[in-house]
């Protein structure tokens, strides 16, 4: 019997792809992690990846940045596009303090993050608000996050949260004051190239705040937040006029 060297290679050459697929599918994460580790390190020094587990397709790593909480890391339902350079993963970000799923997609430009939807408890926010003296009660309800960001800065933007109330504690010179809020809700979108978001109760605007992408914010409270804790401002404004402002440079 002649042998069909078309037919050999081309066995051969479904077998190598068989094979190549199947290393790739079942390639281990911590492999893969080996080869943007570096590169990571000096773009987010202050992130921390360990524990780093299961498949490119399907695993999880533990992630621990700044002061924050540490958090577990899962990926699964991956979609990649190698040609296009682009990249889409289901992810999960969990701990006892948190709990968040989001659609992610890459590609070398732009970050996209949809059907974004999770809890965030106040321990996590802790982390954040014990740099300027503040501890809060209760959790974040994350409605929705849908964003669309490039290297420089956001390019859309649409969030909804809402916080349960609780007892609010600001300390400064040694000093702790208590307040209690009622359930506060927050909704930011991108307006041009600025973050606006809104603070309300009851649909009725508590605070505003603006963030641009050079980094300077801008913070309005209304007279109504010092109501609603039961502490009227002292010279009496009405509920909707501004009665402190402060912009200074978040970085």
């Amino acid at each position: 019997m002649r042998f069909n060297w078309k037919l050999g290679l081309g066995l051969s050459a479904v077998l190598v792809i068989s094979i190549a697929v199947f290393l790739v599918v079942l390639a281990p994460a911590s492999i893969a992690y080996s080869f943007i580790r570096e590169d990571l390190m000096q773009r987010a020094p202050q992130l921390l990846v360990t524990q780093v587990g299961g498949t490119v397709w399907n695993g999880s790593a533990f992630l621990e940045f700044d002061a924050f909480p540490g958090s577990t890391l899962t990926w699964n339902d991956v979609d990649v596009a190698p040609f296009a350079r682009r990249i889409g993963a289901r992810v999960r970000l969990a701990a006892a303090s948190h709990d968040l799923s989001s659609l992610l997609r890459a590609n070398a430009t732009e970050l996209e993050l949809t059907d974004t939807n999770g809890r965030i408890d106040h321990t996590l926010v802790d982390a954040w608000g014990e740099r300027f003296g503040l501890a809060f009660a209760g959790e974040v309800d994350l409605r929705q996050l849908d964003l669309v960001a490039d290297q420089r800065w956001l390019k859309a933007l649409e969030a909804d949260l809402a916080w349960s109330g609780g007892a609010v504690s600001y300390t400064a010179y040694d000093q702790t004051e208590t307040y209690r809020l009622p359930p506060l809700d927050l909704k930011a979108r991108l307006d041009g190239e600025v973050v606006r978001a809104d603070v309300t109760h009851d649909g009725a605007q508590v605070i505003e705040v603006t963030l641009g992408p050079d980094g300077v914010s801008y913070v309005a409270v209304k007279a109504r937040l010092f109501l609603l804790a039961e502490l009227p401002w002292p010279g009496g404004q009405p509920p909707d006029e501004n009665v402190i402002e402060v912009e200074r440079p978040l970085w």
